[in-house]
């Protein structure tokens, strides 16, 4: 009897335990494959991209007055301590956290999908203080016809700026030779 009782608790404390693991899975509300063509390299990929939530109009305007008063190394930090908007994950690699996405709708019909993640600087350009460790964020942004077709750009190495007529924040340069998003579609999470 004994036995039996501390059998059928170890089972209810396992399935309590799964059930509180399942609950911190969140599920995308928006999923993308993408086509990734390395412009600087020349191989191509697939990649995959979750959102699980949308950034709120207050974290992005925080983002944009850290940007303006503060700049890039400061933004750096607030978005590394920004919750999880969702993941990016290249081929062989474990998921990235997304820490900022932002859509806005195009004059067209379409919409401008802006993701940011922290960077990760690999080893060689830590020891060497390569140029590339300056550049603070990693940024996509795909752009979306009507029809739901869609292209954009990857930047593993990217500075960013607020544009002023949009207040929107945007990447300063692509001399960092991005990759190029093609064929992204659209799949049910």
């Amino acid at each position: 009897m004994r036995q039996r009782a501390s059998t059928l608790l170890g089972i209810s404390l396992l399935l309590a335990a799964a059930g509180a693991a399942a609950a911190d899975k969140v599920k995308p509300i928006e999923r993308y494959n993408a086509f990734g063509v390395s412009q600087q390299r020349g191989k191509t990929s697939t990649i995959q991209i979750a959102i699980e939530r949308w950034s709120t109009p207050e974290e992005r305007q925080m983002l944009v007055d850290t940007l303006r008063q503060k700049g890039p190394q400061t933004l750096a930090d607030a978005l590394a301590k920004m919750p999880r908007v969702g993941w990016i994950r290249l081929p062989n690699t474990k998921a990235q956290d997304l820490r900022y996405a932002w859509q806005t709708p195009l004059p067209d019909g379409g919409r401008r999908v802006v993701i940011a993640l922290d960077r990760i600087a690999n080893y060689a350009e830590l020891t060497t203080a390569a140029r590339t460790q300056y550049y603070e964020f990693s940024v996509a942004e795909i752009r979306f016809d009507k029809d739901g077709k869609g292209e954009g750009k990857l930047s593993p190495l990217a500075r960013v700026d607020v544009d002023k007529e949009t207040n929107q924040i945007e990447v300063e340069d692509y001399s960092s030779q991005p990759v190029r998003l093609t064929k992204v579609q659209a799949v049910k999470p």
